[in-house]
């Protein structure tokens, strides 16, 4: 291939390549501006430049605790006790290695357990992998298939048990030594996360200079409260957006889709304007803190 024919296919390869990724941006775009999402309350205040909507997750309960596993003892019972309405998620140790049976599989195996290879009738899950990681929620309560990685949703009734884990194998030694003939242990990290009961939007128009202010006040009143919540934050460029959101002026706090301030009147007297609080006798630019709190208060005794 000569020089020439070599520079027209690698310019026409690299065209093809950047109308690619263009069409790839285009297609992935909208109108509504998505920022990235914040979670578990790791976010600081000076980090937020919020886009049109930026969704944030503020949670002060989360609890992650470790629990070592060992191949030869059936359902070790770990220091962890379940949440109603919580997300359980989890995590092994990627070099932790252990073996349901030392003879066949000397040089162990993850958590997973041994690929398309299913526990018979008489092991911990039958169906599931030989060797895999598995759950259960108290005692006598719901088995789950864990391995790896993976989340669980905590249901309501199954809050204050411990949390107990093993390996696959055998319980009824009908195959095999059951548990007898296993080696190694695993490292699980376990954390605990509630789900947000409160949903907040704040709106606000950034020439009203009150927006970190607000953030700051009302991540301090939740943590105060000890309350996890979802915080959508919208930035309003033009009227037609407060008007959409029914937004009578700057910044708007609503908790559940109630606005904070008790007194305030249902208006259609939508605007952009700076808003003020009236509380205890004092004119405000923003909502106090203690506003905020008696609104969480107020929202949680509803929920």
């Amino acid at each position: 291939m000569n020089k020439r024919k070599y520079l027209i296919i690698k310019t026409v390869l690299t065209i093809c390549a950047i109308w690619t990724i263009c069409v790839d941006v285009w297609s992935n775009s909208s109108d509504e501006k998505i920022a990235p999402v914040y979670n578990e309350g790791l976010w600081e205040i000076d980090d937020i430049i919020p886009e049109y909507s930026t969704i944030l997750s503020w949670c002060v309960s989360k609890s992650t605790e470790r629990a070592v596993v060992h191949a030869e003892i059936p359902w070790e019972m770990t220091s962890i006790i379940t949440v109603e309405n919580s997300i359980l998620s989890w995590s092994v140790n990627q070099k932790d290695f252990w073996s349901f049976n030392n003879a066949i599989f000397p040089y162990g195996h993850n958590a997973n357990g041994i690929k398309d290879i299913p526990a018979l009738n008489g092991y911990v899950y039958p169906g599931e992998n030989l060797g895999r990681l598995i759950g259960r929620i108290g005692d006598s309560g719901r088995m789950f298939s864990m391995g790896m990685s993976g989340s669980l949703f905590i249901r309501k009734g199954e809050g204050g048990k411990y949390i107990y884990l093993t390996i696959n194998d055998e319980l009824s030694k009908i195959y095999g030594q059951g548990f007898k003939d296993n080696n190694g242990e695993i490292l699980v990290t376990i954390t605990q996360k509630p789900m947000p009961i409160l949903s907040i939007l704040l709106v606000y128009n950034e020439k009203c200079p009150n927006f970190k202010h607000v953030l700051k006040d009302l991540k301090d009143a939740l943590t105060e409260e000890r309350t996890n919540a979802q915080i959508q934050i919208i930035k309003l460029s033009n009227l037609q957006e407060a008007k959409n959101l029914h937004i009578i002026g700057s910044p708007t706090i609503r908790i559940n889709n109630e606005d904070i301030d008790p007194s305030i009147k249902k208006s259609s007297d939508y605007s952009l304007k700076c808003r003020s609080y009236f509380y205890h006798g004092k004119i405000t630019a923003s909502p106090p803190k203690e506003l905020i709190i008696e609104a969480i208060r107020k929202a949680k005794k509803q929920d």
